[in-house]
């Protein structure tokens, strides 16, 4: 679906002076009814900041990628400067007396002075360094996010440094029109996550630098006819990743990367409906509206949301008052009482500057009385993703392909968890490094589909590529059952002649039944990742208050996965990554059963421990 389809700006959008003054007008008079634990919470991150030394970038660091594939060392300093800097920025605004503004201005002449804003990861030139000497000719997201940041120094801290010296400021204005706005006005068809080149998919990039980059628009461009000009052209841009959706709005990257994609384009569309005072006002739209009701559905309990793909468990980048503006705004009640069930504090993200305004000035809205109440059951067919409740359990399945956005080869696999404990679970992706997103993707183990709740057939697991699909995909909202065909999620030479499994979901027990035939008899084992060590009895495993009957097979054990790592720390030494510290463990689990045969119906069955 397209949004935006023979629609312009022209005629709609505030002048760039005017836009300044209205935002600054709603920030500082927001501020004002920002209540005082909020306030010093805020000043004291600045002080932190304050007391904090100046991050190095090293040159060595950022060819480590090229030559370690590690990323971690470079991005810590990097992105701790452009924390640092919006903890001042915000102190500032809220302190009032000036205590911050030399670090404000030494932080912002550090950033206007690194060789290039994108970071080693994104670097496509081909070498260990990244170093363009006139403008830029790529926009990552963090180069975007960047120039939105250094918006917030223009808006609210010129003055302040233009007493000392303009010409920071000066430069300022120049650094974004070269690394940003001019690359992109030359250049941004180009680029994969605009949408215009074949074969490649377009993902949570897209929304994430558009939003930034119409806000960093919105600040420096002065010229109202170009301002048009960029704003018609992100509305073609943005439209070609809202094309991609389908008519639920699922996220196939996961809640993770929903506040990324789908939260990025809220932020997208609320400083359009801004910059133009509600002309542009695409917040009734039915698409809009799931986009946002997407990350309702996939919530599990307390922290813990549904994590296919590369999203972890407990994903830190989610806003509730994010959230609460976006059913606000799409007037979606479950959602603003969904946000507001939430304690959290308000999120400041560097990463996204101009929705950090708005959750500072909207914070006081967003805990107040709610009733939410979870639904039994959430369908979401686009991206094929079924969820369950019963009296004790929570269950989710996924359908889909192994060509989606942070892909995983993860066709049928599904999680379980005892109310608020996760059981059998999707480990998630770990620190990210050179491998993550390159032709090695797939040796990682936690990439392959025997390390998700799937079997691997006759010695072949799942492989990567979109014709490796579900298929016959039926759900039966009465009987609650979801049937998929898996065949061709698996080689040919797998010789499978159907592989159907089906999920039955009753009010104390749910059963997973596999039922696979295959061209001649051959080894199926399958598998069961788990969070806790499980206590195997015959063909029983008992987890928690969890008790898991696998029938129709011959042999049962588990192993012990240590989930340390190594890869992209470039310590050598086994430390927690993401992974381990998204589960808080050193170990996961991994229950092998085993039977050879030409045909079997292997089966789970899943109820309460006796």
């Amino acid at each position: 679906m397209r949004l935006f389809s023979g629609f312009t700006c022209n005629e709609k959008l505030m002048t760039n002076a005017c836009f300044i003054e209205l935002l600054k007008e709603s920030v500082l008079k927001g501020i004002e009814n920002v209540d005082m634990q909020q306030r010093e919470e805020m000043i004291n991150k600045a002080y932190t900041a304050l007391d904090t030394a100046l991050p190095i970038l090293k040159a060595s660091e950022y060819m480590q990628f090229y030559y370690t594939g590690n990323r971690t060392d470079f991005q810590k300093p990097y992105y701790l400067r452009r924390s640092m800097l919006i903890d001042l920025i915000l102190g500032e605004l809220f302190d009032r007396k000036g205590c911050f503004i030399d670090k404000i201005t030494d932080l912002t002449w550090l950033i206007l002075e690194e060789s290039t804003w994108v970071i080693p990861a994104h670097n496509r030139n081909g070498l260990p360094l990244l170093y363009e000497r006139d403008e830029a000719s790529y926009i990552d997201l963090f180069s975007a996010a960047t120039a939105s940041l250094l918006a917030l120094v223009y808006i609210f801290i010129k003055e302040s440094i233009d007493k000392k010296d303009k010409q920071i400021c000066i430069r300022l204005e120049e650094e974004i029109e070269e690394r940003i706005l001019i690359p992109f006005e030359k250049y941004a068809k180009n680029w994969w996550y605009v949408g215009y080149i074949e074969g490649h998919k377009i993902n949570n990039w897209n929304p994430w630098i558009h939003s930034n980059i119409l806000f960093t628009a919105a600040i420096f461009v002065k010229n109202h006819n170009r301002l048009v000009r960029l704003c018609d052209d992100m509305l073609l841009y943005t439209d070609n990743w809202l094309d991609t959706y389908g008519s639920e709005g699922g996220c196939d990257e996961g809640p993770s990367y929903w506040a990324a994609a789908g939260a990025s384009y809220f932020d997208f569309l609320d400083l359009l409906y801004m910059m133009s005072q509600g002309k542009i006002d695409k917040f009734k739209d039915k698409l809009v509206y799931n986009i946002g009701d997407y990350i309702r559905k996939m919530h599990i309990f307390d922290k813990y949301f549904v994590n296919f793909a590369d999203s972890g468990p407990k994903p830190g980048n989610l806003d509730t008052h994010l959230i609460y503006r976006y059913g606000k705004m799409t007037g979606n009640k479950s959602l603003i009482d969904f946000a507001c069930m939430f304690d959290m504090p308000v999120r400041i993200s560097c990463y996204h500057p101009y929705r950090s305004l708005l959750n500072i000035i909207s914070f006081k809205d967003c805990f107040s009385a709610y009733k939410y109440t979870a639904k039994n059951q959430e369908i979401m067919e686009d991206i094929q993703v079924f969820i369950f409740r019963n009296k004790m359990h929570y269950f989710a399945i996924k359908g889909g392909h192994n060509r989606e956005s942070h892909n995983h080869n993860d066709v049928g696999h599904f999680i379980l968890y005892e109310k608020d404990k996760p059981v059998i679970i999707d480990t998630g992706s770990d620190t990210y490094s050179k491998k993550t997103f390159s032709d090695e993707r797939y040796t990682l183990w936690n990439m392959q589909s025997s390390y998700h709740n799937l079997p691997d057939i006759a010695g072949f697991a799942q492989l990567a590529g979109s014709m490796y699909k579900a298929k016959n995909v039926i759900f039966d909202t009465n009987n609650r059952t979801v049937s998929l065909e898996l065949k061709e999620a698996y080689p040919k030479e797998a010789g499978i002649i159907s592989f159907i499994r089906k999920i039955e979901v009753k009010d104390e027990i749910i059963i997973v039944q596999d039922d696979i035939s295959l061209d001649k008899q051959g080894y199926i084992e399958g598998h069961l990742m788990l969070l806790l060590e499980p206590v195997i009895d015959k063909d029983v495993v008992y987890v928690n208050d969890t008790k898991i009957e696998i029938k129709n097979i011959q042999t049962i054990e588990y192993e012990k996965i240590s989930i340390l790592n190594v890869i992209g720390l470039n310590t050598g030494v086994p430390e927690r990554g993401e992974m381990a510290k998204a589960w808080d463990a050193d170990f996961l689990f991994r229950v092998k059963t085993g039977i050879r045969s030409d045909k079997v119906c292997m089966k789970y069955i899943i109820s309460r421990r006796d």
